[in-house]
């Protein structure tokens, strides 16, 4: 079944003019833009879909919401699962993926078609929320207002199947690969809606090139992807005149849907009488606007000025996600998105309108005449970008840019055209310039001092570029760019688009990534799937070497936004005090004058002598294009002007990265201390994407807090991260891996697969002492029963090897050097074997006699990208052609080391079976190339979910002095007056609190 979201009441009581409550609100950042002075007015975190029933009014979703309109008929269920009337296809839920939660909707089309029912067939989802109420004017648009929302059109996880309005004859449709997008209808409904009670609607809808206004896949798909809104229809409210296809002229912005896009628009009265009204859009942080001129539409569906989200018409389908939407009362441009001036001038500044080259051994010569491409990571001819290739051109360069005002520097690296004929010197596989900040006064520990750094740069998509020359890939011949621009992760020990190296020692790289980059260049392995800003990864606080590489730490540092838009980076560098990592990085972006706090560790990575900084692409696998606008450095550690000024920190923060065996009953410890204040709600853990701060223990006060989790479940892997937020907006990241696997848990190796057809042994010993699986197999050729090997021959160069054939091939085995820190190698390290040169279609049989019954199984394994299906054997293992039942599938996106992974389900489940009496079990390579180390059995867990903490308040009245206790956690909050729905923490207070009793009236709740 469907997960079904019902209304949940809060846990109050009156006692006098004493409120209790308990309750828990998201911090609802913006990642593009920054909030408007004085907040939102009201904004809708997508992390609620209480469903509250048919006449309720106002009260679904975050409780402010409402489904009673004639545009709606949601059943109350989420999507997935098996369809019956309590659960009719489409519907709402929240999603939680990685540390974003965000709201789902989907209307499949029209269910009634298909043999459901109204009401609540779920043929169109669709709520509204009462600004009349919030305070609006019954003018809003008129007078001005700000709408800001994030949004994408899905295309995996939970989505079900399509019942087209009017197509019952094709039958249910799967839901398409290229999603499922809206268009406007109705006379302005659609996706996003704001409405004025003196009349007037404009919607806002993301649009796939296969949407129909009508549904019928065949009829006027509109060919577009991107954002739709009312169509210019002239100076007065009109019907459907402003519908999609049905105006003057499209109003649309081309884009990506399917990808997640923050959304600041403005709408005014149109004072030129044109349109009704004007719309500024301003995309994913840019500061310039587009504007249009529209006009808004009759349609409505509450009383009051409102603003509605879903999809509304019965012929159409649709999905969308939905992170946040707000309001605010007048037409408020976003921040600029850029720094002002350093105070003092910079040290040294890179304006990107200089592309000087020197030849190779002429030193700092090159752009403005103080840069060198002289070292081990360039390959750069000299040449710039386009044109026909030859000797003096080959793929790839660097050139100045003139593009209206701006100048720019522009770096490609193509990936590496050796493989495609041309040779070095200068084959431009790699163009990486640096400049010597030694000759500029720099010390030798320029890091552990203190730095600043400011550059603007985007990911090209247009205008000169090459196409690619794939390290490696030219059986595929040349590709061309792509066209959501070409990045970079960081490598070789702390190289990137933007580095400062130290003399000292210590190398700190900053990268523009997308969603399709790799560490190795190769497309099918390990795509980041991450877009926006990534830079070393933390690990440890000592100076490291290829641990700080992208996905090769001991957790990622990015920070997500649109790599392909210009964004103005303003980042501080100094010792970590704390000796967590080796240094801090406050990272300032466009504009935003709250810093988002790293601990990161510096890489070893070195290609000039002296302190310097670098910029451009240096791994010969990889390639990527990067814009650069400047590039500047301050010596010292300077925010820039007006910047929150507050030190956060994280500290003893256990467990340690990588604990193994960890009591569940100690769970998760540190301490948050400020310079400023920390108000307790500020204070998250997530782990395995799930919020555990309602969980949370906290003592303490706002400069100081102790927190404690300790409502962890024995046999799961955690990973995931503390999260402390200043008063001051300030946000600190400390990362979480560890496990709460019981030391006794039973395991079978990845190198103990079946020999002599079928034959096992139960309980082996270790290699070499007898009973075990040293050099088993070897009496015969059992490939196909046994195994499936696909190599031609074994490497018998390979004296290390566990297991060797007799006859014909055999899977190849490699010491693990008990790399997993087992007891029973503890002696004998080199006795831990894995299975390595695996390629997918291969397969291991495993037979053994179990008892564990209901259970999870964890693989150890190393290699990135890679998924191994589970299979049972349900015929004979000692027989050819074999037939196997699917369980589930090991699947990892990890970088290149060891890690847990869990055997999950299809729609990615924790996945329990049953293991009882002799099983044979089978490991088959999907993708990717993993290293098997072993295969762990634990008792099968059910993963909790933790829910509100329910808080109860205590007053007590002692003559004029009131006492109020609490337990449960949560923040005391006051107000004195009720109506306002404005509440603020009480300074300082912990349980129990005292206060006089004097004075003008006060209501307290915790919250």
């Amino acid at each position: 079944m469907k997960t079904t979201n019902r209304l949940r009441s809060s846990h109050a009581k009156w006692t006098g003019g004493l409120l209790l409550a308990a309750l828990t609100t998201p911090l609802t950042a913006q990642l593009a833009f920054s909030p408007p002075d004085g907040g939102w007015n009201y904004i809708y975190g997508g992390d609620a879909a209480a469903y509250a029933a048919p006449g309720e009014g106002f009260a679904s979703l975050d409780g402010t919401w409402s489904h009673d309109n004639g545009s709606d008929e949601w059943d109350g269920s989420g999507l997935g699962g098996e369809f019956g009337d309590a659960n009719r296809p489409g519907g709402a839920m929240v999603i939680t993926e990685g540390g974003a939660t965000y709201l789902r909707i989907q209307d499949t089309g029209d269910p009634r078609d298909y043999g459901y029912a109204d009401p609540s067939s779920n043929r169109k989802v669709y709520l509204g929320h009462d600004l009349t109420s919030d305070g609006a004017a019954d003018t809003i648009m008129d007078d001005g207002v700000t709408l800001i929302f994030r949004a994408r059109i899905p295309n995996s996880g939970p989505l079900d199947p399509l019942h087209r309005d009017g197509q019952q004859a094709a039958g249910v449709q799967p839901y398409p690969t290229t999603g499922d997008g809206y268009v406007t209808s109705d006379g302005g409904k659609g996706n996003f809606v704001i409405k004025q009670a003196a009349g007037g609607a404009i919607a806002f809808s993301l649009t796939t090139a296969a949407d129909t206004p009508g549904g019928n896949p065949t009829d006027r798909p509109t060919g577009f992807t991107g954002l739709s809104f009312n169509e210019f229809a002239g100076n007065t409210i009109s019907g459907n005149e402003v519908n999609f296809g049905q105006g003057d002229g499209a109003n649309v912005i081309p884009f990506d849907p399917t990808v997640w896009h923050e959304f600041w628009i403005t709408i005014q009265k149109d004072s030129a009488n044109v349109g009704t009204h004007v719309a500024n859009i301003y995309l994913d942080g840019n500061d310039s606007p587009l504007v249009f001129k529209i006009t808004s539409g009759t349609g409505s569906d509450f009383g009051g000025s409102y603003i509605a989200m879903g999809a509304t018409a019965t012929p159409q389908n649709a999905a969308l996600d939905i992170d946040f939407f707000g309001v605010k009362y007048g037409a408020v441009a976003p921040k600029a998105r850029t720094f002002g001036p350093i105070a003092g001038n910079w040290d040294y500044a890179y304006e990107g309108d200089k592309g000087n080259y020197a030849a190779p051994g002429e030193g700092f010569a090159s752009l403005d005449g103080t840069w060198s491409h002289d070292n081990g990571s360039d390959e750069w001819d000299g040449s710039g970008i386009g044109g026909e290739f030859g000797d003096a051109n080959r793929p790839g360069g660097a050139m100045v840019v003139t593009e209206g005002n701006l100048n720019y520097l522009r770096i490609q690296d193509t990936g590496d055209p050796r493989d495609y004929g041309y040779a070095d010197p200068s084959s431009n596989r790699k163009v990486y310039l640096g400049h010597d900040l030694s000759a500029n006064g720099a010390t030798e520990t320029v890091l552990d001092d203190g730095v600043t750094l400011n550059f603007r740069a985007r990911i090209p998509t247009s205008g000169p570029l090459d196409p690619l020359h794939r390290d490696g890939q030219q059986a595929n011949g040349v590709q061309p760019y792509p066209a959501s621009g070409d990045g970079y992760v960081t490598s070789d020990g702390g190289k990137g688009n933007f580095v400062i190296k130290q003399t000292s020692g210590g190398a700190i790289a900053f990268s523009l990534t997308t969603a399709a980059d790799t560490p190795g260049g190769n497309p099918a392995d390990r795509p980041t799937g991450f877009t926006g800003l990534s830079f070393n990864e933390f690990a440890g606080n000592a100076v490291s070497g290829n641990e700080v590489n992208f996905g090769q730490g001991d957790g990622a540092n990015i920070i997500p936004f649109d790599p392909t838009q210009w964004h103005d980076l303003w980042i501080t560098l100094e010792k970590d005090t704390a000796n967590v990592g080796t240094h801090v990085a406050s990272i300032y972006v466009d504009g935003n004058l709250t810093p988002n706090v790293f601990k990161v560790t510096a890489g070893s990575g070195s290609d000039f002598g002296g302190s310097y900084i670098a910029m451009g692409s240096t791994a010969t696998p990889q390639n990527s294009a990067l814009d650069i606008d400047y590039y500047r450095v301050k010596f010292g550690v300077v925010p820039p002007t007006g910047a929150i000024s507050e030190k956060l920190d994280i500290l003893d923060l256990t467990p340690v990265i990588a604990a193994s065996n960890v009591s569940p009953s100690d769970g998760v410890k540190f301490r948050a201390t400020t310079d400023g204040s920390i108000p307790k709600e500020n204070i998250k853990v997530v782990l395995n994407g799930i919020d555990y701060s309602a969980a949370l223990e906290i003592t303490g006060t706002e400069k100081e807090w102790t927190v404690a989790l300790k409502t962890l479940q024995e046999n799961r892997v955690y990973t995931g991260e503390v999260l402390v937020r200043g008063s001051g907006g300030g946000t600190l990241t400390g990362l979480l891996s560890f496990n709460t696997f019981s030391n006794n848990n039973p395991t079978f190796e990845a190198e103990e697969w079946n020999f002599d057809r079928g034959g096992f042994i139960n309980n082996p010993g270790l290699p070499f002492a007898g009973n075990d699986y040293f050099n088993t197999g070897s009496g015969m050729d059992t490939e196909g029963i046994d195994f499936h090997e696909l190599s031609a021959e074994f490497d018998l160069n390979n004296d290390l090897a566990l297991r060797y054939p007799g006859v014909g091939n055999m899977p190849n085995t490699v010491p693990n050097t008990n790399e997993a820190g087992r007891a029973k190698y503890a002696n004998d390290p080199d006795a831990d074997f894995s299975v390595n040169n695996t390629e997918p279609g291969e397969w291991l049989n495993y037979t053994r006699n179990f008892t564990i019954g209901n259970a999870n199984i964890h693989l150890r394994a190393s290699g990135g990208s890679f998924e191994v299906q589970l299979d049972r054997v349900t015929s004979s293992a000692k027989q050819a052609n074999q037939t196997t039942q699917k369980l589930g599938s090991f699947k990892s996106q990890a970088g290149g080391g060891y890690g847990w992974v869990p055997l999950t389900s299809d729609t990615g489940a924790l996945q329990a079976l049953t293991l009882s009496g002799e099983t044979t079990l089978r490991a088959t390579i999907v993708s990717g190339n993993p290293v098997l180390n072993f295969f762990m059995m634990t008792p099968a867990v059910e993963v909790v979910t933790p829910g509100p903490t329910e808080t109860t308040l205590v007053a007590k009245l002692a003559g004029d002095q009131l006492t109020l206790t609490w337990d449960g956690g949560g923040t005391l909050q006051s107000t004195s007056d009720l109506g306002s729905g404005q509440w603020s923490a009480v300074s300082n207070a912990s349980s129990p609190y005292k206060t006089q009793t004097s004075g003008a009236p006060k209501f307290f709740r915790v919250h």
